[in-house]
């Protein structure tokens, strides 16, 4: 929706993960020589974030779809898992309206 295509070392990343015992040793290492991993994961955390804003407004569902595909990539060990906790995990200011409104 933004118009932000990912290169093929960028997409490849997302869904990386250690605990497999293939990788595509070509990709890693293009991107572990092309991009700088602050830059990348406020990229695509910021991407991931606005998707998640606007998913979760027009539709109540979404943040339960949101959190049940968090809870199954967290099987894994997935690179993307790092980028989406940030959004799965409740602010200090959720927790705090929770707990007020328990009395």
């Amino acid at each position: 929706m933004e118009s932000a295509p990912l290169a093929d070392d960028e997409e490849y990343m997302l869904w990386f993960s250690a605990e497999e015992e293939e990788h595509n040793d070509e990709l890693v290492g293009r991107f572990e020589r092309e991009r700088v991993a602050a830059e990348y994961e406020q990229r695509i955390g910021g991407l991931l974030r606005r998707a998640h804003e606007r998913t979760c407004s027009a539709d109540p569902e979404a943040t339960a779809m949101w959190k049940d595909g968090y809870d199954v990539l967290r099987l894994g060990d997935h690179y993307l898992v790092i980028l989406l906790k940030p959004l799965m995990q409740p602010s200090a200011v959720s927790r705090l309206r929770r707990a007020l409104g328990r009395f």
